[in-house]
């Protein structure tokens, strides 16, 4: 699609700035107002943990599962403002035992430090708040002022950038260093200066080094301006055929070698450029750990011994064990319950569904006018738009073949691009209305659409869905894992309190569980997977258990109505005087 023509639907310079501040202000109110009721989930402290030890730690070792630019962020301000801790003096450093050296950390003073996860959730917010921006410049920069500021909308009201704009984990910082990635190679190749072509290479490398997710880029990316490179359009139009694919090949090798630099200095070059027998010597990170892990996840999982031993690795040791590991638990899979039905290997439909039950319902009008003006064109569209929509369907196809279905943050990039496009559509529908008073009433129902969305999922984003599929309801009957994440457990301590419950049985999995229930005065006992239930006691379990383990740990949840609910993310139980095993 071409920018769209001026039509009557105009703004002042000064107006349109004063809105977009209007929306980033909205924006920022929203991520720091839903997330101060909200207990850290399971994986916030193990992200924070590898963040501090960036900081703090003696070296990048605990970086395997995730790579550390994204933790590094989140963690910056407690490392600014807190007393540095010798991390390396903590339980588990010394064997990259993560969640071992997060309970040394934050476990045994959780009441002054559980203050550091909101920090480090701000930080990410304000990595949120940054990427709403550069979405508003991209499609200015693309499309018009117009269209930037309803893709800003549509970026501020969306309910899944809010959950997880404003969570201490990777996929919020992902998004922002794939979407500026694409967004400064997009419009490199459409005729910008070398500046965008450089801050694309960088950012690539950004994202690789942030979370694995990243990867997708490379092929994505050097696919892109090969074929630009190939069709002579956009900053080769006019070159001869053969100049325009040396100059294509010569700045991918230059990226290539950017982002290579960005992935070992974000390491600390730290075991960087070992050759591969000498990798495959050292002791591996947490050998106790039984999925994926074993001690020999780089001789199973790894291409290393496949190669000379004398050669150099020009990546840093535990970039390179992280990425066997994802192989590992990719091969391996990962529990969890679609449509009801359990899986562990996934299925090619997931995140297209969860794509399309998550999008607010205006958004999807937006799109789907988007679409049609697509069609009416007979697919006549500028290269941006073309190339952002090309990527925008690789990165879905590739997603598609992942084995690790656990939510919707696994394709979180995507949705800023869906932003943009709706912004696009919605100009074009704007300004096929002939009337000045029918624009008026679409802006105010989408307005109208776009806040009520957000108001009536307050405070609960993470397990928003659309109407679709009748909410949230609805929504989570089809996927549960990812949308229940613990961030209940604060709530579950209150709903005890009032009730003067004071012990529970607690099937939660994380550490901060138990702490989280304590600064409620209730003691929690873990339930693991029981032959029979405690007598007279209460036993809280959480949906995704309940989803997951139906038929073999939570069976006799189908057999009992528990008392009481609390989000319906976690059900409690009420047990006889003499239980029998089941």
């Amino acid at each position: 699609m071409q920018r769209p023509p001026p039509g009557h639907w105009q703004l002042t310079a000064s107006r349109e700035r004063r809105i977009a501040l209007a929306l980033v202000g909205v924006l920022a109110l929203l991520l720091g107002t839903s997330m101060i009721d909200e207990s850290p989930t399971t994986d916030e402290p193990l992200h924070l943990t590898r963040g501090l030890a960036w900081f703090w730690g003696p070296d990048t070792s605990l970086s395997y599962s995730h790579p550390p630019l994204g933790n590094a962020v989140g963690a910056l301000p407690v490392a600014i403002t807190a007393p540095s801790v010798d991390m390396g003096q903590l339980r588990g450093y010394s064997s990259g035992e993560v969640w071992v050296v997060a309970k040394d950390l934050l476990g045994t003073k959780y009441g002054r430090r559980r203050p550091w996860l909101f920090e480090a959730r701000a930080m990410i917010a304000l990595c949120c708040v940054l990427l709403a921006v550069y979405v508003y410049r991209l499609g200015t920069r693309f499309f018009g002022p117009a269209v930037g500021l309803c893709a800003l909308g549509f970026f501020a009201f969306h309910p899944t950038l809010i959950a997880h704009g404003r969570m201490m984990t990777t996929d919020m910082p992902v998004a922002l260093a794939m979407v500026v990635a694409v967004g400064e190679l997009v419009t490199f190749l459409n005729g910008g200066s070398r500046w965008h072509g450089a801050a694309a290479a960088f950012a690539v490398g950004a994202g690789m080094v942030t979370k694995y997710t990243g990867l997708m880029l490379v092929p994505i990316a050097s696919l892109g301006v090969l074929v630009v490179a190939g069709l002579r359009v956009g900053r080769y139009r006019g070159w001869p055929l053969r100049r325009a694919l040396t100059a294509a090949v010569v700045y991918l090798a230059l990226s290539g070698l950017a982002a290579l630099f960005v992935i070992n200095a974000a390491y600390r070059f730290h075991r960087s450029g070992a050759t591969a027998a000498q990798m495959l010597a050292w002791p591996e990170p947490a050998p106790d750990e039984p999925r994926g892990f074993g001690g020999a996840v780089l001789e199973k999982s790894s291409i290393l011994p496949k190669l000379p031993g004398w050669l150099p690795i020009p990546l840093p040791y535990t970039y390179v064990f992280g990425l066997s590991v994802l192989r590992a638990h990719d091969a391996e899979g990962h529990p969890t319950v679609f449509f009801g039905k359990p899986m562990s290997h996934g299925t090619p439909a997931y995140f297209p569904i969860m794509l399309l039950i998550k999008t607010p319902l205006v958004l999807m009008a937006a799109l789907g006018y988007a679409g049609f003006v697509f069609w009416r064109r007979r697919g006549r569209v500028s290269l941006p738009a073309a190339l952002l929509a090309a990527y925008a369907t690789c990165f879905v196809l590739l997603a598609m073949r992942a084995a690790l279905n656990i939510g919707v943050r696994h394709v979180l990039p995507m949705i800023p691009i869906m932003a943009l496009f709706a912004g696009l559509g919605a100009v074009y529908a704007f300004r096929a209305l002939a009337s000045e008073a029918r624009r008026k009433q679409l802006a105010i129902a989408a307005i109208v659409a776009a806040v009520g969305g957000v108001a009536w999922s307050f405070p609960d984003y993470l397990s928003d869905f659309n109407w679709l599929v009748g909410g949230k309801i609805g929504g989570e009957r089809i996927s549960i894992v990812g949308e229940e994440w613990g961030q209940d457990t604060l709530r579950l301590g209150r709903a005890l309190r009032e009730r003067g419950i004071s012990t529970v049985y607690f099937s939660g999995d994380s550490f901060t569980s138990k702490l989280e229930l304590a600064r409620q005065q209730v003691t929690s006992r873990r339930l693991g997977c029981p032959n029979s239930l405690p007598e007279n006691a209460y036993v809280a379990v959480q949906a995704r258990d309940i989803a997951r383990q139906r038929e073999t740990c939570v069976r006799w949840t189908k057999t009992r109505t528990p008392e009481f609910d609390v989000n319906g993310h976690v059900y409690v139980y009420r047990t006889g005087a003499h239980e029998t095993p089941f």
